[in-house]
C-alpha cells in the first residue's frame, strides 16, 4: 500500500514568543504550529515554493517537526512573514492534492 501525503494546516502563528537566531546580524525567529508533522513530500514540495516565490522580504523558513520556523530581521513585518508562509502551506496543499 502506498502513503498519500495528506494536506498540512496551521494550528497556530505565534510572533509573540521569538529566538535569536545566528543566521545573520539582527537574526530572530518565530514558530508556526502545523496540524500534524509533514512528510519528506510535503516537505519538498514546501521548499519548492519557498525557493521559486518571489516576496521582496523573503527569510528563510525551515520544517521543523510539525512547526515552521520563520526567520526574520529586527524590524520585519511578521504579519507579512506569516501571510508568505500561509501562502506557502496553501500552495503546498494544492500541488499534493
Amino acid at each position: 500500500m502506498v502513503r498519500k501525503t495528506k494536506p498540512i494546516g496551521i494550528i497556530e502563528i505565534n510572533t509573540d514568543i521569538v529566538e535569536k537566531d545566528r543566521a545573520f546580524e539582527n537574526a530572530y525567529a518565530f514558530f508556526i504550529t502545523l496540524s500534524d508533522k509533514p512528510d519528506s513530500l510535503w516537505k519538498k514540495y514546501f521548499q519548492d515554493e519557498w525557493k521559486t516565490s518571489s516576496y521582496a522580504t523573503k527569510r528563510e523558513i525551515r520544517v521543523t517537526g510539525n512547526k515552521l520556523r520563520l526567520i526574520f530581521r529586527y524590524g520585519d513585518n511578521l504579519r507579512e512573514q506569516a501571510k508568505l508562509a500561509q501562502n506557502l502551506v496553501e500552495a503546498t496543499n494544492k500541488r499534493i492534492e
